[in-house]
């Protein structure tokens, strides 16, 4: 959870389980250090900028990034079925995605970001555009899917009502990770009422000072 320009579009907060908080640990160690392929295929990525192509029909958007992924034939054809399912978009597969509403391309995104059945997605400011009901419906949908698979998401925002609900928060502001706990202990902790008035009262206060090395 951060304010604009708080030093890293990727930076999350998490909404998913203890157990599966914990294994993105592991993962995260990975990726960072070795960028080993393995773990590097268990997450997929919902961005803040459009990343399908509007020239493509949805099936062929989602067809491509199978292909990324490895996933050919039978496996998948079952995959896009079933993510198109998902987000309500099974009768839209046909369609090219210029003519879709712009929820419905969001719509899109997030199912291409799951179709590889990643163990940790992404999620950087994936309501950006959106109005409040999709919003709403795909803060929701994600949620569920928490309960339904059993992973960890990766939910980056500077929207506060969508942290909400996460299991754990991360609040960054200028490049420094502020707080690393829980909503109801953020709000516990800084004496406010709301989540709202606590990230105000944090991010309000001046950032720490940058490491000599950082400055030099």
């Amino acid at each position: 959870m951060r304010p604009n320009r708080s030093g890293s579009p990727s930076n999350p907060v998490v909404i998913g389980t203890v157990k599966a908080t914990r294994r993105f640990l592991t993962f995260s160690r990975l990726i960072c250090v070795s960028r080993a392929p393995r773990p590097r295929a268990g997450r997929g990525a919902r961005r803040i900028a459009p990343t399908v192509d509007p020239e493509l029909t949805v099936a062929a958007n989602l067809r491509f990034h199978t292909r990324l992924h490895g996933l050919d034939g039978a496996r998948a054809k079952q995959r896009i079925e079933t993510e198109l399912a998902r987000v309500d978009l099974n009768e839209r597969a046909g369609d090219y995605v210029r003519t879709l509403s712009g929820g419905n391309r969001r719509r899109v995104e997030l199912a291409r970001a799951l179709l590889h059945d990643p163990q940790i997605p992404l999620m950087d400011e994936p309501t950006v555009g959106l109005d409040p009901q999709s919003r709403r419906d795909m803060l929701d949908y994600v949620l569920r899917l928490c309960g339904e698979k059993y992973i960890a998401v990766l939910w980056a925002t500077h929207l506060v009502d969508e942290a909400e609900m996460a299991d754990r928060i991360i609040v960054l502001h200028r490049g420094h990770v502020l707080r690393d706990t829980s909503p109801s202990a953020l709000v516990g902790e800084t004496g406010c009422q709301s989540l709202y008035g606590a990230f105000l009262k944090l991010t309000a206060e001046p950032a720490p000072e940058p490491p000599a090395r950082a400055r030099a």
